[in-house]
């Protein structure tokens, strides 16, 4: 199982400084990434935008499936420009409490209910954290980590560039997902 950069972890890169900051480490042989914002909703309002997979290829417009079988673990398709084929994963989450921290945590499971498909490239090392912290009742920051493998045919000269696009999307897409259901 990855082992997620813990929240105090200081050595990063920084990618984006400006409304939404984006960095990334090399922690434990892996890239991770880490995404922050700061949103003008609760902890419960965007938990809500989190755990509503059945709805993420609504929210996230580079998801092009996202299925949840009967024992809770979630498949993800990403769609990743020409030439790249799309990513995919299997994952499953649990969430916890780190003092008055709301922990949404995922981790790369396999499942019999969703075999590799030939057209995906599978991402087997998928893992992340989604962590609320409460500012205030209506005030949430949000601190996004996750592996930053792309595995395939992805160069490594555009990572850097493709996690600060994909740092940006997520947030920018759960920042707009909350202002229409609030």
């Amino acid at each position: 199982m990855q082992v997620i950069p813990n929240y105090e972890h200081k050595e990063w890169e920084i990618l984006v400084n400006n409304d939404i900051w984006i960095g990334w480490t090399d922690y434990k042989k892996f890239d991770w990434v880490r995404s922050k914002i700061t949103l003008n909703n609760s902890i419960d309002d965007v938990l809500s935008v989190l755990d509503d997979h059945k709805n993420y290829q609504n929210t996230f417009e580079k998801i092009i499936k996202c299925e949840v079988n009967s024992d809770n673990y979630v498949y993800i398709v990403v769609d990743l420009p020409f030439p790249f084929a799309n990513r995919d994963y299997v994952v499953v989450y649990k969430d916890f409490f780190d003092k008055d921290h709301f922990v949404y945590q995922y981790y790369s499971q396999e499942h019999e209910d969703f075999p590799l498909q030939n057209d995906n490239i599978r991402l087997p090392n998928a893992a992340g954290e989604w962590r609320l912290i409460p500012i205030n009742d209506n005030t949430t920051k949000v601190i996004y980590t996750w592996n930053g493998e792309f595995l395939g045919d992805f160069p490594d000269w555009a990572l850097t560039k493709a996690w600060s696009t994909q740092g940006q999307y997520l947030l920018n897409s759960i920042k707009e997902e909350l202002q229409k259901r609030y």
